[in-house]
């Protein structure tokens, strides 16, 4: 699988996808050089922004399980009176 314009590590990973899934592999075979990579860019974009979304969710997670552990000991150890 040599596709130009894509790096090693981008062509090893839709190789991957393509060998997980077998009908998408058996159309991909059949696909003209132009589809190929258009192909392969949407996996790319699609997996790139799949991995962003993913992200963002943990930070937005991390940062709220942070502000009820702190209020949680704010309540818990610091009270006002």
């Amino acid at each position: 699988m040599d596709i130009p314009d894509f790096t090693k590590a981008a062509q090893m990973f839709c190789l991957n996808f393509l060998m997980l899934n077998k009908g998408v592999a058996e159309g991909f075979m059949e696909m003209s050089a132009e589809d190929k990579e258009f192909w392969m860019k949407v996996i790319l974009l699609f997996t790139t922004l799949l991995a962003e979304m993913v992200s963002a969710l943990h930070n937005a997670a991390n940062c709220f399980f942070y502000h009820l552990i702190v209020g949680w000991v704010r309540d818990k150890f610091f009270f006002t009176i």
